[in-house]
C-alpha cells in the first residue's frame, strides 16, 4: 500500500479550464483519467485547487468532468489573500469553507501566521522570506485563532453534510514553536470534531528555507501528542523537489514519522507554462515559451528543434495508446497538432477543430503529469537507496537522520549537528517593537 501522496497544486496551470464548446471535455477528462489510472509511479497522485482564486475553474470545469478521475484537495487561499493585500473577513472564510465542503476530499484551514512582513511584494512574497519577521508574542493568539478557524470550518462541513476532512496547519520558527502552536490550536477544537480532521500540516512559512529549518519543522511532529481520533496523515506544504524531501524521506524510513505522508507543490503544474518536462531518463525536454512553427523545425541540428521532435516522440510513444482510444491518431497527426503551434499563449486552445483543441489540452497536461510521474519514481528510488544504506546527500549530518527514531534521538541529533547544517532562518523577534530596534531573539530547539 502506498504511504505517500504527491498533490499537484496550481491545477489550472496544467488542466487549462474555460474552453467551453471549443473542446470535447468528456474525451479530455477520459484521457486524463485513464492516464492517472494506468501510470502509477509508486507515489499516489492527487490534485489541489485554490478555493479562493480557482473557484470558478472548479465549479465550471473540474467538477463537471468527474474531477478528472482523482481526489482533490482544497487550499484556503489565505496566503494568496495576504500577498494580494486582501482583508480576510469572516464572510470570506465562510465562502471558502462552502467551496471546500462541496468540491474537495481534503481541505486546508485558514492558518494565522505570527509574522510581520516589512514589505509586500505581491506573489513574490510567497517565496522571498527576507522581509519576514517572526514575532514571539503573537504566536499564542494566532494559534488560538487558527484553532477557532478549524472549529468553524468543521461546523460548516457538517452543516453541509460534507465528507471532506480538514488539515490543521501548524506554524513555528523552531521545534518548540510548532508544538506550542499545535497545543494552543487544539485547545479550542472540541474532541467530537477530531473525526473530521485528516491530520496535521506543517508549514515553513515562519521557519525559513534552509535545510536545518526544514528538519526542525519535521522533527516537531514527533513531539506533538496527536489523538488517535484524528486522521493518520501528515501533510508538508510546498515540498516539490527531491533535495527538499530528503529529510522527510529519511525520517520516514527511520520510523520517526510513521504516518501517511502527503505533500504538495506547484513546481510540476507550471511545466506547461515553462514549455518543458522531464523524461523517464531524467532528460529535460525544452519546447520553449515562444511560438514556433515549421521554419523552426527546419533548422537542422538545432537543440530546440531536437527537443520539440524527440520530446513529442517520447510523449506519443508512452501515452499515445491512450490518445488512440479516443482519437485514431498516428504520430504524424499528433505532431502536426502539437509540434508546430504556439505553446505560450491560448492560441492553440482557440481553434475551430475540437479534435485539435482537445489534443493540445491533453498534451499540455501530459507535460505536467509526466514531470510528476518522474518525480514519484525518483522518490521511490531514493527511499530504496535509503533502505539499502547507499543513499548519500553529500551532507553527513543529513545522512544521520536515518538513525533518528525517537524524540530523544532527535534532540541528540539537533544538539550534535545544528551548527553544521545549512541554515537560512526567518529572523525572530520577541515583540513588534524589537523589529524596529533590530533586536533578534534567541533561537532554541
Amino acid at each position: 500500500m502506498n504511504d505517500m501522496t504527491y498533490i499537484m497544486s496550481g491545477a489550472s496551470m496544467a488542466l487549462k479550464p474555460g474552453m467551453g464548446d471549443k473542446q470535447d471535455g468528456d474525451i479530455y477528462s477520459g484521457m486524463v483519467t485513464d492516464t492517472i489510472k494506468e501510470f502509477d509511479s509508486g507515489v499516489n497522485y492527487e490534485i489541489m485547487f485554490n478555493a479562493y482564486n480557482e473557484v470558478n475553474a472548479m465549479v465550471n470545469y473540474f467538477s463537471k468532468y468527474n474531477y478528472f478521475g482523482t481526489k482533490w484537495h482544497a487550499d484556503s487561499g489565505g496566503l494568496q489573500m495576504i500577498t494580494l493585500g486582501k482583508e480576510i473577513t469572516e464572510e470570506l472564510k465562510e465562502k471558502v469553507y462552502r467551496v471546500q465542503a462541496q468540491y474537495s476530499s481534503y481541505a486546508m484551514c485558514f492558518d494565522e501566521l505570527p509574522i510581520h512582513v516589512l514589505e509586500l511584494k505581491g506573489k513574490q512574497s510567497r517565496i522571498d522570506l527576507s522581509g519576514r519577521r517572526y514575532i514571539e508574542e503573537w504566536a499564542k493568539q494566532r494559534a488560538l485563532n487558527t484553532g477557532n478557524n478549524v472549529k468553524r470550518q468543521i461546523e460548516v462541513f457538517r452543516e453541509m453534510k460534507s465528507d471532506s476532512k480538514v488539515f490543521l496547519i501548524c506554524q513555528g520558527n523552531n521545534v518548540t514553536d510548532f508544538v506550542e502552536y499545535y497545543n494552543n490550536a487544539m485547545s479550542v477544537i472540541p474532541k467530537e470534531y477530531y473525526s473530521s480532521m485528516a491530520g496535521i500540516a506543517l508549514s515553513a512559512a515562519c521557519t525559513g528555507l534552509g535545510r536545518l529549518e526544514a528538519i526542525q519543522m519535521l522533527g516537531s511532529y514527533g513531539f506533538m501528542d496527536i489523538p488517535k481520533e484524528i486522521g493518520n496523515k501528515l501533510h508538508v506544504l510546498g515540498f516539490g523537489s527531491i533535495k527538499r524531501l530528503w529529510p522527510l524521506l529519511l525520517l520516514k524510513e527511520s520510523g520517526y514519522i510513521n504516518k501517511d505522508i502527503t505533500f504538495d507543490s506547484s513546481s510540476h503544474a507550471i511545466k506547461p507554462i515553462l514549455g518543458e518536462f522531464e523524461g523517464d531518463d531524467g532528460r529535460t525536454y525544452k519546447f520553449g515559451t515562444e511560438p514556433h512553427g515549421e521554419e523552426t523545425l527546419l533548422q537542422q541540428g538545432n537543440t530546440h528543434e531536437k527537443d520539440i521532435i524527440e520530446g513529442n516522440e517520447f510523449l506519443y510513444e508512452k501515452y499515445g495508446h491512450i490518445l488512440k482510444q479516443y482519437y485514431d491518431m498516428d504520430f504524424e497527426e499528433f505532431f502536426e497538432i502539437v509540434g508546430c503551434s504556439d505553446v505560450s499563449t491560448s492560441a492553440r486552445y482557440n481553434l475551430d477543430c475540437k479534435r485539435q483543441v482537445t489534443t493540445n489540452l491533453y498534451h499540455r497536461w501530459l507535460m505536467a503529469f509526466q514531470s510528476c510521474y518522474k518525480f514519484g519514481k525518483d522518490i521511490i528510488q531514493t527511499r530504496k537507496d535509503m533502505r539499502e544504506g547507499i543513499f548519500d546527500s553529500g551532507i553527513p549530518a543529513m545522512n544521520d537522520l536515518i538513525n533518528v527514531k525517537t524524540k530523544e534521538d532527535f534532540i541528540k541529533w539537533f544538539k550534535g549537528f545544528k551548527n553544521v547544517m545549512p541554515s537560512n532562518p526567518i529572523t525572530r523577534c520577541k515583540t513588534l517593537e524589537d523589529v524596529e530596534k533590530k533586536t533578534i531573539a534567541a533561537l532554541p530547539i
